[in-house]
């Protein structure tokens, strides 16, 4: 109750409001399972894909799109064919690559995204080169490390602006 968090001191009530946000989310995951639109589709253990980011990413931009590719709902024509019942196999990407427009396709392929990916997570990519492209998805959206989730935050920041500059066109 309120009373309760008024006997708090700061630092108290911070950990709790962590831990209320990182309850709530595995709340979600597990009632969700591992359907398209949860992170437990990445197959990681709720361990190591737990929702530091909560923390680490201080601007709510940030945050909203970490979590909207972490939950498998950037705009896309994977989320748009959701909503208007295209079959799953022809929600293509508009770059002309004739692939599905996955999170891991934007997050690794898309050529519209070629100049920010090589800025915001050309290094990281060049460390996990040998990885499986789930692998190097998992390991990018596992927040469990600030500067990678950093990162990959801003790249899907701008992924998500720039969609959003075609529809205002």
């Amino acid at each position: 109750s309120l009373d309760d968090f008024a006997l708090l001191s700061e630092k108290e009530v911070l950990v709790l409001l962590k831990q209320r946000l990182v309850d709530m989310e595995m709340q979600s995951l597990r009632s969700q399972g591992a359907g398209r639109c949860s992170p437990l589709r990445w197959e990681c253990s709720l361990q190591r894909f737990s929702a530091h980011y909560f923390s680490w990413l201080t601007l709510p931009q940030l945050r909203r799109a970490f979590m909207l590719a972490r939950f498998n709902v950037l705009p896309s024509a994977i989320l748009e064919g959701r909503f208007k019942k295209t079959p799953y196999h022809q929600r293509r990407c508009g770059c002309g690559s004739k692939d599905i427009e996955t999170v891991e396709h934007s997050l690794l392929y898309c050529s519209r995204f070629a100049d920010i990916r090589e800025v915001y997570l050309g290094p990281l990519l060049h460390d996990v080169a040998n990885y499986s492209d789930f692998s190097k998805a998992c390991y990018l959206l596992a927040s469990h490390d600030p500067a990678i989730t950093e990162a990959v935050a801003k790249f899907f920041n701008c992924l998500i602006i720039w969609k959003s500059s075609l529809k205002s066109v």
